[in-house]
Formats: C-alpha cells, sequence, structure tokens
C-alpha cells in the first residue's frame, strides 16, 4: 500500500493529512501569514516538499470548491501543488465538495458537520481537532478534516 496525502488547500492555510494502509498518520493544518508573494509561494512549497520527502508519498488528492475562485493566489497554490506533483511523478487528484458528499453519502443528504462527525468517530485521534473547531468562530481545523475526506474519497483511484 502507498502513503496518500490529503491536501486542502488555500493561500493562508493547507490542512493536510497522511494516510497509510488507510491509518492516519500525520495531520496538521499549516499557516501562511501576509499578502501573496513570491516568498510565500516558495515558503509552501518547501513546506509540501518537506512532507513529501518526510513520508515517502506516493498519491496525492486535492480538495477544490465546486466552482473555483476567480483568486490569483488559489491559483498560485494549485500551480505549487501542481508543479511538485510532476517533479515526484505522481498525478494529483482532485476532488470537489460536493463529490465528496457523494461518497460519504447513500441518499444525497449529508453535510460537511456530518461528514467530521463520522471521521472523529472513525479517527479518533482528531477529537482534539474537533472540540477546538467546536469552539472557533471562524473554521480553522476544517481544513484537516477535508484533506482526510479528500484522500479517503479518492483511495481507489491511483
Amino acid at each position: 500500500m502507498q502513503v496518500r496525502l490529503g491536501i486542502s488547500p488555500g493561500s493562508r492555510h493547507i490542512g493536510i493529512a497522511v494516510l497509510y494502509n488507510r491509518e492516519l498518520i500525520t495531520w496538521r493544518v499549516h499557516t501562511f501569514r501576509g499578502k501573496w508573494s513570491d516568498a510565500k509561494r516558495k515558503a509552501m512549497l518547501a513546506t509540501l516538499e518537506k512532507l513529501f520527502a518526510s513520508y515517502d508519498i506516493k498519491a496525492v488528492a486535492v480538495k477544490v470548491p465546486d466552482k473555483l475562485p476567480d483568486s490569483f493566489s488559489f491559483g498560485q497554490v494549485l500551480g505549487v501543488i501542481n508543479v511538485l506533483c510532476e517533479r515526484k511523478g505522481i498525478k494529483a487528484r482532485y476532488c470537489r465538495l460536493s463529490d465528496i458528499k457523494r461518497q460519504f453519502s447513500s441518499n444525497g443528504q449529508v453535510t460537511k458537520a456530518s461528514i467530521v462527525s463520522y471521521l472523529v468517530h472513525k479517527y479518533p485521534e482528531l477529537t482534539t481537532e474537533y472540540r477546538r473547531e467546536e469552539r472557533n468562530q471562524s473554521k480553522y481545523y476544517i481544513r484537516v478534516f477535508e484533506a482526510l475526506a479528500v484522500s479517503l474519497c479518492t483511495e481507489g483511484e491511483q
């Protein structure tokens, strides 16, 4: 089995989840402060390169919004991921939020909250992040849950 990386990208926060044989190895949200710049792009690339090297990543799944934003910086973040995957000879799999919801539902009636609840039940090591997220007014750890969900949804596609 291969080591899979799930990514929930953003120009300020990137959520990651690394799995091996459906076992959650590591997870976190990486924060990149400030306006978009070449230095920020390089910092993101360096962070992801280190992650790839540390875990010998062989498959990548990326969560994208149903409607891609017209944001230059978000496009650049996807570009960083694409460049890194290309360098590593990995074809990144992209999955929209609606696709993730469809994978987690048998009747089409699923919410982000129900997906998060399922993931916490399946991966109790995420309980701390779940409790923090319940208290947070602005959602921060949701990126970890999205990264994990997208990785699980694209598991059979590699």
